[in-house]
């Protein structure tokens, strides 16, 4: 594949650590605002996302109703739409679902459960009226509503992470990098098929412990682990994995090297395919009776020692570039778990990454790069 290279990984994380600024500051944007509640509130974002989502869908009821009070009691039934007026004595069964409830009113063959069309044809002066209620919670209301719902010790910096002035679409947010895993797999697999006969590369394994048949018809490759083991906390999917040389008839295969794509590579992600992938790597060649399922034929695999372990990314940021990206992300872990780092944030505007907490994300990096001793190869450099 033309124009790939392969990176001193080692190297890359030496120049990287040298490119540290120790007096780097990130400028707090809007994009931060969930976080620092989460680290003020002591919780998780799949909580807070739970919590938002039910918020959300009790304000837009609460829209909903009053429209129903204000607006349609005493509204004529419109012809065509026969379910109307039985809707309005039940709506409350529809709560907190304002869209089921809608669709429910406009049922019929005139407009098709479309509660729009029914008033844009008896009531167009409605109209508008119901966009705003079948509308989207705005953020900031919503992140209002939440606050005020909280402890009300709590509640005063909770509103000034809402309310305070920050910065709009910040450049300093790693939010507006993020990288496209489907772009990098799909640079793996042109990589590959240069490198390797297609038969033995199995793009997308999957680890798991159920039966061959529960996974055979969505995944074609399969290592299936015994049942008694946890595979949770475990990543459960190898971007591809590739045999030894084999020879029809074989019962035994050898895997040689265990892939994992990034679009992007920067120290942050190197450690995260690293870490999972040598700890999944691990597990399997400690369980002497793991299976490899290839398109629904059974395997034993072969284990000599550990196979190789490669990272292939699209691009990797330079040096000074990846310094600044593992900076911004240490900052931006700050700002979601540590409530002094939200408040000196809400004083400053600012917050100031933690040197050390830094240094020693980088060095486990490079550690762990020792250890492994991956191959990893892109194809571009970035700035």
């Amino acid at each position: 594949m033309a124009g790939v290279k392969l990176i001193d990984v080692e190297q890359y994380l030496k120049d990287t650590i040298a490119a540290v600024d120790p007096s780097f500051q990130l400028t707090v944007s809007e994009v931060h605002r969930k976080g620092m509640m989460r680290a003020l509130l002591g919780i998780s974002k799949v909580k807070m996302d739970e919590d938002l989502r039910n918020l959300s869908a009790a304000i837009e009821w609460g829209k909903a109703e009053k429209f129903l009070r204000e607006e349609l009691n005493g509204f004529e039934p419109p012809q065509g739409a026969p379910q109307f007026q039985g809707g309005l004595e039940i709506y409350e069964s529809f709560a907190p679902n304002a869209a089921k409830l809608f669709s429910y009113l406009a049922r019929g063959r005139a407009y098709k459960g479309q509660m729009d069309l029914l008033l844009q044809d008896v009531r167009p002066d409605l109209s508008p009226i119901f966009h705003e209620v079948v509308g989207a919670v705005d953020e900031e209301h919503l992140l209002e509503a939440y606050a005020l719902q909280q402890d009300p010790a709590q509640q005063e910096l909770l509103l000034m992470c809402v309310k305070k002035e920050l910065v709009l679409n910040s450049s300093d947010s790693s939010d507006c990098g993020k990288s496209k895993g489907a772009k990098g797999e799909s640079s793996l697999k042109e990589f590959l098929s240069h490198e390797h006969s297609k038969e033995r590369v199995l793009h997308n394994t999957f680890i798991t412990t159920k039966h061959k048949n529960a996974m055979s018809k969505k995944c074609p490759y399969v290592i299936q682990l015994p049942k008694s083991f946890d595979v949770n906390g475990m990543t459960t999917e190898l971007d591809a994995v590739v045999l030894a040389p084999f020879n029809d008839g074989d019962e035994t295969m050898t895997i040689d090297w265990v892939w994992e794509a990034k679009a992007t590579l920067h120290p942050v992600t190197l450690y995260d395919a690293l870490s999972k992938k040598f700890s999944a790597i691990s597990t399997i060649f400690a369980q002497a009776n793991a299976k490899l399922y290839i398109k629904g034929e059974e395997y034993s695999i072969h284990a000599t020692g550990l196979p190789r372990i490669g990272v292939f990314g699209s691009k990797i940021l330079s040096p000074s570039a990846a310094a600044r990206r593992s900076q911004l992300l240490t900052c931006e872990v700050m700002l979601s778990t540590s409530p002094e780092a939200v408040k000196e944030a809400l004083d400053t505007g600012r917050i100031t990454v933690s040197h050390e907490k830094l240094m020693a994300d980088l060095n486990a990096c490079l550690l762990l790069t020792q250890k492994v001793k991956p191959k990893v190869y892109v194809a571009s450099l970035l700035d």
